[in-house]
């Protein structure tokens, strides 16, 4: 017994721009790590970093995203996927410019780890968005 609700036009509608706003936080998402991964070798020779201290900062951001990937999880539930995907597509965008125009190797650092958080959670808030959507399609 299926509990799908039935295609009506408004909601194929309203679907389809579900469908199109996701799309566009994944795109969001791949260009904004696409223009931090072709920086980095301009940071690194701005701010002189060895090649170790390069490899901590990033491993800084693997590590800030997945601590902010639960937490994510908690603002999903309470806010619900929609809102919480837009919001921290804005913060990934304010955001991603930290780690770029960082003067010093701590505000890389920092930078780096908010750079972190944010894509972390808007990892799991985009793919449960696009869950969501599938699901509402019946697919």
């Amino acid at each position: 017994m299926s509990t799908a609700q039935p295609l009506t036009p408004a909601r194929s509608r309203r679907l389809l721009r579900a469908r199109l706003a996701n799309a566009f936080a994944f795109l969001t998402s791949g260009f904004g790590m696409g223009v931090w991964a072709t920086h980095i070798p301009i940071v690194r020779a701005r701010l002189g970093l060895d090649p170790a201290v390069l490899g901590i900062a990033l491993f800084v951001m693997a590590l800030a995203a997945t601590i902010t990937m639960p937490l994510a999880g908690m603002a999903l539930g309470r806010f619900g996927s929609r809102p919480t995907t837009a919001v921290l597509m804005l913060a990934f965008a304010a955001f991603l410019p930290l780690p770029l125009l960082a003067g010093s190797i701590p505000a890389f650092f920092a930078g780096l780890f908010v750079f972190g958080m944010t894509i972390g959670a808007l990892d799991v808030s985009m793919n449960l968005q696009a869950t969501l959507i599938e699901a509402a399609r019946g697919r």
